[in-house]
């Protein structure tokens, strides 16, 4: 049976680890602004997708990350599978090295039947130096 799903959003972590009881732990997740101390920067990311299963089966997903730096998106592509239908699962992506030069914007885009949604956008900046490390940053 072909699967049928959409992606309603996207966040992003340091990490991600599974437990064996089928919890998850997403370790560092971001605000919309990620803070770096210099540039140039590399950051190793996880992807979490909020996802909404309408059938059961197995399909292909592909993914493209879009960053306002040179160069050509990132993309990816693999298969899916769901036993049952359901809303709201949680499934990551990842690690991913998205490098960054000077202060940017980045996305992340599924493929639907309806072509390419975007799920999330991040900017990243340098770390406000007027902040001391254990100040949140709100």
């Amino acid at each position: 049976m072909s699967l049928a799903f959409s992606v309603r959003a996207a966040f992003v972590c340091d990490d991600v680890r599974q437990e064996i009881n089928g919890k998850k732990t997403f370790i560092g997740v971001y605000n919309p602004t990620l803070y770096v101390a210099s540039f140039p920067a590399a950051l190793k990311l996880h992807f979490g997708l909020i996802t909404d299963f309408e059938s059961e089966g197995e399909g292909p997903i592909k993914l493209r990350l879009v960053s306002d730096q040179p160069g050509t998106p990132a993309e990816l592509a693999g298969r899916i599978v769901a036993s049952k239908r359901i809303s709201g699962e949680i499934f990551s992506v990842g690690p991913l090295l998205l490098e960054a030069s000077r202060p940017s914007e980045f996305y992340l885009e599924y493929e639907s039947k309806d072509g390419w949604q975007k799920i999330g956008s991040w900017k990243i900046e340098l770390y406000p130096e007027s902040k001391s490390a254990d100040t949140p940053i709100v």
